[in-house]
């Protein structure tokens, strides 16, 4: 069965559990630097940066989670199209690495009472230290997690998990997966999808709520997540010495 680890902390202290260069691919959603606070029911997280704020924010964290990344893993990273470009050039310019390609979740809403257009397409971008990788270019029409849809946990912005799995089993074509990280977890979709597509996952969220519900999709499933509660690293069985998780 697949393994799970759930982290109760902010990503920019990653190092802290996960061993340096473990990581196959690094699936994330993180924050969209909107400048709101997104709530749905009894759940919301802050997406309250914007601006260079937000681009300082993204860039500290996403060098830290490079640290993660082996000379062959995938930085995968999900944005609306607002910031995906300047993040695509923090990627490129100040991590080293390439932009390998796209996927374009194209979607459909629900009718607005908005006057101005409204998005219907995040990009999903892939990069990696390998400049002749070339994916190209790929859409995937997958519809919202609808209000009524029994995917829906509750958490706001919660992605479909036919989405994710589609992009799962189109990187399995170029990269060895066996090991997902997700360092801005959120409802756990990503986490959940790779665990049913038999990959070992490690979900980092600094919201306890996120952590919560992403322990409840994994049990639910009959999978058995091993939580870490912020600066409490795993001890070693062999030595009791404090190690990483991997």
């Amino acid at each position: 069965m697949s393994k799970a680890t759930l982290i109760v902390d902010d990503c920019i202290n990653i190092e802290d559990y996960i061993t340096r260069k473990s990581g196959d691919v690094i699936l994330t959603d993180p924050p969209y630097g909107t400048g709101q606070v997104h709530a749905l029911g009894c759940y919301s997280y802050d997406d309250v940066l914007n601006g260079k704020g937000y681009i300082e924010y993204m860039t500290d964290r996403l060098a830290q989670i490079k640290t993660c990344m082996h000379n062959s893993a995938l930085l995968v990273v999900h944005l609306d199209i607002n910031n995906c470009y300047e993040i695509a050039s923090v990627i490129q310019r100040k991590l080293g690495l390439y932009l390998n390609g796209d996927f374009v979740w194209a979607y459909r809403r629900w009718s607005s009472k908005k006057n101005s257009l409204q998005s219907n397409h995040d990009l999903i971008s892939v990069f990696s230290s390998d400049q002749s990788l070339r994916m190209g270019r790929r859409i995937l029409p997958v519809s919202i997690v609808a209000p009524s849809s029994c995917e829906r946990v509750g958490y706001p912005t919660q992605k479909p998990m036919k989405l994710i799995s589609r992009v799962l089993t189109e990187l399995t074509t170029v990269c060895d997966v066996r090991r997902v990280i997700d360092p801005f977890c959120g409802s756990g979709s990503t986490l959940l999808a790779a665990a049913r597509l038999g990959m070992d996952t490690i979900g980092m969220d600094r919201a306890v709520d996120a952590i919560d519900v992403c322990e409840e999709r994994l049990r639910l499933e009959g999978f058995q997540p091993v939580r870490v509660m912020q600066n409490r690293l795993i001890e070693s069985e062999k030595n009791h010495s404090a190690r990483r998780i991997a």
